[in-house]
């Protein structure tokens, strides 16, 4: 992976996380990175280092280093850090696909969830965007304004929450 630090308007190029963090001892303004599909991403932090103080009214944040060393995890272990684009609706399509050997009603189920998801526009969203505020609403939206049932709503529920 290739890194390129910024401090202020000077940019430079390195081979290396540690050499562009070297090159980031007086200011932080971020680090420029290519991602395994070859797009180019940004990690910024007012802090290089824990230990770093946060500048007058800028709320506290996690480090760089700590940024650096969490996104090298996540790439290691095969995680996309933005969710890979990914929507709700093909998370469920994949959490479901991988379910094999289930009864005949447990699919039936699982394809009445399917076909719900499809026509909401919760459906659509990305699963990164997507916070646990919104699952609810969009539980009682169920409930409320489409009128579905307590059981409906128990099996949507039981299906949508172990998927994510």
């Amino acid at each position: 992976m290739a890194w390129k630090a910024f401090t202020g308007y000077e940019q430079s190029y390195s081979d290396t996380e540690e050499s562009a963090i070297q090159a980031l001892k007086d200011k932080l303004d971020g680090i420029e990175y290519v991602d395994g599909n070859g797009k180019q991403k940004f990690l910024y932090s007012w802090k290089l280092e824990n230990t770093d103080r946060v500048p007058q009214g800028k709320r506290d944040c996690v480090s760089l280093r700590d940024k650096i060393k969490m996104l090298n995890k996540d790439l290691g272990d095969g995680i996309t850090p933005d969710g890979g684009k990914i929507t709700v609706l093909q998370l469920m399509e994949k959490y479901i696909g991988q379910k094999t050997g289930v009864r005949h009603n447990t699919e039936a189920n699982y394809k009445f969830v399917i076909n719900i998801i499809k026509k909401e526009d919760f459906g659509a969203r990305r699963i990164d965007k997507v916070k646990i505020s919104d699952a609810k609403e969009w539980l009682i939206k169920l409930q409320q304004v489409d009128k579905r049932g307590y059981s409906s709503i128990h099996t949507i529920r039981g299906v949508v929450r172990p998927a994510f």
